[in-house]
Formats: C-alpha cells, sequence, structure tokens
C-alpha cells in the first residue's frame, strides 16, 4: 500500500476549514482529478475521478471517523481503487488553521509506476490542497 502525506496551513478559523472539508460534494471545486462525489447517506459517498491518461476511476467510501474541528477519515467499500485516508486540522494562531492529509491507495506494481511518473500522487495532492487553502481562504 502505498501512502502520501501533505499539509498546507490557512488563513481561516478551523471551524470553517474542518466545515468545508467535511462536505466531500465540495471537492470537485478544488480537487483537480475529482469529477463528482455523491452523498449517498449513512456516510457513504460515491466517487468518480479522472486517472491516468482520462481513465474513469469510481468507488464508495465509507466515513470511518469524523473529530469535530479535528479528524474526518474514511475508506473505500468498493470500486476501482482501493483507498483511504484522514485529513487531521489543528488550530492554530491568529485564526489559521493546518490541515494533514494522508492518502492511502493500493494498485499494482505496473500501475504505481506508471501513476508515480505521469499522475505524481504526491504532487498532485500538494496542488489540490492549494487549492482548497485558496477555496477556504476566499468562502470567508
Amino acid at each position: 500500500m502505498d501512502r502520501v502525506v501533505r499539509s498546507i496551513s490557512a488563513g481561516s478559523p478551523v471551524s470553517r476549514v474542518f466545515r468545508l472539508w467535511k462536505n466531500f460534494e465540495l471537492f470537485p471545486t478544488f480537487m483537480q482529478s475529482v469529477k463528482s462525489v455523491e452523498n449517498r447517506g449513512g456516510g457513504i459517498s460515491h466517487w468518480v475521478i479522472r486517472g491516468p491518461f482520462g481513465f474513469r476511476l469510481q468507488w464508495d467510501a465509507v466515513t470511518t471517523a469524523v473529530e469535530e474541528n479535528r479528524l474526518v477519515a474514511w475508506q473505500s467499500i468498493g470500486g476501482d481503487l482501493y483507498t483511504g485516508g484522514s485529513a487531521e486540522f489543528k488550530e492554530l494562531a491568529g485564526g489559521r488553521t493546518s490541515v494533514t492529509v494522508t492518502l492511502f491507495y493500493e494498485i499494482d506494481a505496473f500501475a504505481r509506476n506508471l501513476a508515480t511518473r505521469l499522475f505524481n500522487p504526491g504532487k498532485r495532492l500538494e496542488e489540490d490542497l492549494e487549492r482548497f487553502r485558496v477555496f477556504a481562504e476566499q468562502r470567508g
């Protein structure tokens, strides 16, 4: 299983940043490869992304943990990709918030090599988090 961890600091209060992140349906607004997220109720969401070479991947995910203004965790429960992760939130001085996202995913060795070279999951997460930072700061 592969893992990517990245962090940002947003100039918004932790309650706002947490509320925006917890609403997975907003992810296509700031995550480049996420095409859609549909809330299906009961902590289940359906994800559709554009993968390498434009391949469409989809899966259902369950929210496995929610600690108000501190943590959101999730795990896929079927579909094209086994993935999971968490987002941790920490209140900083001056009304800022630190967000650390850990993503796990499991793909075969060939796909991993291809994804790392062409899709670069770490860089993609950095870019997505930077767009999220701007999104959270503008929603004030």
